[in-house]
């Protein structure tokens, strides 16, 4: 580090601490944002899955096939929506 630069961090050390919190605020924002677009292309793969499968199928494993998408559908909307995420 140069020694200008040095002395530029030390007499502004809190703006330096401002900078790098609203640097820290924006990647947090970005990481739940791919984390809902990844999630919310994962749920459509889940659904596509479900619509694909028969009947017949659903009912081997004990599975109303109608309130599965219903549930797969629900949870969907409320990633694409914003909804509060557990843990955030």
């Amino acid at each position: 580090m140069q020694p200008q630069t040095a002395r530029w961090i030390t007499l502004n050390a809190t703006d330096v601490v401002v900078w790098l919190r609203s640097l820290q605020s924006i990647a947090r924002e970005r990481a739940v944002l791919l984390c809902r677009i990844w999630t919310a292309l994962m749920m459509k793969r889940a659904i596509r899955f479900v619509e694909s499968t028969r009947e017949e199928n659903c009912r081997d494993f004990n599975l109303n096939k109608a309130e599965f998408l219903a549930a797969l559908r629900g949870l969907h909307d409320r990633i694409v929506d914003g909804s509060p995420i557990a843990g955030t």
